[in-house]
């Protein structure tokens, strides 16, 4: 079993701080907004989950957040029964009311989320996947800025170094993305490791690349 480790209040601030960069150089939310908020900011389109360490660090330090709860057997079902063991879901007072200052890692990092290699190797960035077609972002990807988009890369790489049960996650969203896309005819395309936008595996790979066994917990 491996061991968890809590990261520490100046480790988390110095995570909020690389990642008080903005995804674009324009009010993103005006793209989705519907009178009520940008589409990310609602839990009717998304409920955003912070870790478990980072629910400790906002909740003695803002009222903008609490605890989620399902509104019906659906979202129990969809969301509560999947959930993993080192985060929670929780909610927010919106948009017009966010205290940006603390904003959870989720929310400064989307819509980019990890790419991983069956080898565990983190390879680049791709667009969270529940918002394809959803997030204006995502068919804007020359739109990202370059700091917010290498900002996120070290993040991410610390992150999945935090949260091991995260990272196992990740690696199964990305196999999960090459299969689908595969399936497709259609390559994964993401940020690399450099802020390049690309293509992070193609359409017709040949050989897939061989996992190493799984780690040790």
């Amino acid at each position: 079993m491996r061991q968890v480790r809590i990261p520490t209040t100046r480790e988390i601030e110095a995570i909020y701080a690389l990642m008080d960069e903005p995804p674009v150089s324009y009010d993103c939310g005006r793209l989705c907004d519907d009178g009520t908020g940008p589409l990310c900011c609602q839990t009717r389109n998304a409920v955003p989950s912070v870790y478990r360490w980072e629910w400790q660090y906002l909740k003695k330090r803002t009222s903008m957040w609490h605890l989620w709860r399902p509104r019906n057997d659906r979202e129990r079902r969809d969301l509560v029964d999947c959930k993993t063991a080192c985060d929670v879901y929780v909610e927010c007072e919106g948009a017009s009311r966010c205290d940006r200052s603390f904003r959870a890692f989720v929310c400064r990092t989307f819509p980019l989320e990890p790419y991983i290699e069956n080898d565990w190797s983190m390879s680049g960035l791709v667009f969270n996947t529940d918002f394809e077609n959803i997030c204006p972002l995502t068919s804007r990807p020359r739109d990202l800025r370059p700091r917010f988009i290498m900002a996120a890369v070290e993040a991410w790489h610390w992150l999945i170094r935090v949260e091991h049960e995260m990272h196992e996650v990740y690696r199964d969203w990305s196999q999960a993305l090459r299969r689908r896309n595969g399936q497709l005819d259609q390559p994964v395309m993401g940020f690399d490791l450099q802020g390049n936008w690309t293509i992070l595996r193609p359409s017709r790979p040949g050989l897939s690349r061989r996992g190493k066994p799984r780690r040790p917990r």
